[in-house]
């Protein structure tokens, strides 16, 4: 919504990082998203953003999904969707 950092987006979606629940912008990577959360945590020079330092990987699973095995993935190329 008018910040370069992120794509345009016209809603917040709820995510869970480590058991606590944060909105974050829809249409945006984990990554941003998580920018987004902890602006001064997270560093913007410190990842690659293209797969290749492998540094921002994480594992993640979706509120309704039945197999408790969470999913390893790189934060900088998944899609950021409400419920993960």
């Amino acid at each position: 919504m008018g910040d370069p950092l992120f794509r345009d987006y016209e809603k917040l979606v709820e995510i869970s990082i480590q058991g606590k629940t944060f909105r974050v912008p829809e249409k945006n990577t984990c990554l941003r998203a998580f920018q987004y959360v902890s602006p001064e945590t997270i560093p913007y020079g410190r990842f690659c953003w293209n797969q290749e330092c492998q540094l921002c990987r994480v594992s993640y699973k979706m509120a309704n999904q039945s197999d408790p095995a969470a999913r390893p993935v790189l934060a900088c190329k998944i899609m950021v969707a409400e419920g993960m």
